[in-house]
């Protein structure tokens, strides 16, 4: 099996137009909201094999709170990952290599929400700033998931 977490950064500065998009850090409360749900998977014992992540200031913010809770062996920050939409994702996430079985995924909207949308079929649920989705999917190879294969197994924020 192969479990997927699609986590959408914690709530970030307005911007300051496109060019300050890129540099934009997490609000206060979105680094409180981002370090409860840390506690929370850390209560749990959650850990994952892989973190992939943008490399936009709000998603490093993130992704660096979550990484200090749980254990995480392997990490990946693209440039493509910047925005990137669905069919991107899953370009990265066919090609992961077999040896890991569980990734996380920290980036930005409207490419996680309808990337989970793809991994569970009909079921759309619009990722909030901080929110994850964790979808397992009964395949044993990254490559062999397709559209609706997964199952929303929990959403936590």
């Amino acid at each position: 099996m192969k479990r997927i977490a699609l986590l959408r950064h914690g709530e970030a500065e307005y911007g300051k137009g496109q060019s300050g998009d890129f540099d934009r850090k997490l609000t206060s409360s979105g680094k409180y909201r981002v370090e409860r749900l840390a506690l929370v998977l850390a209560e749990r014992k959650f850990s994952f094999d892989l973190i992939l992540q943008s490399p936009a200031v709000r998603t490093q913010e993130t992704a660096e709170i979550i990484s200090t809770a749980i254990e995480i062996k392997k990490k990946l920050e693209e440039k493509d990952y910047y925005l990137a939409e669905k069919d991107a994702w899953l370009e990265k996430i066919n090609d992961l290599p077999e040896e890991f079985d569980s990734a996380l995924v920290v980036g930005h909207n409207p490419g996680l929400s309808t990337l989970l949308d793809y991994y569970v079929g009909d079921y759309f649920l619009n990722l909030s700033p901080g929110m994850l989705a964790i979808v397992e999917i009964e395949v044993d190879s990254w490559k062999a998931i397709t559209a609706g294969s997964g199952v929303l197994a929990e959403v936590i924020q």
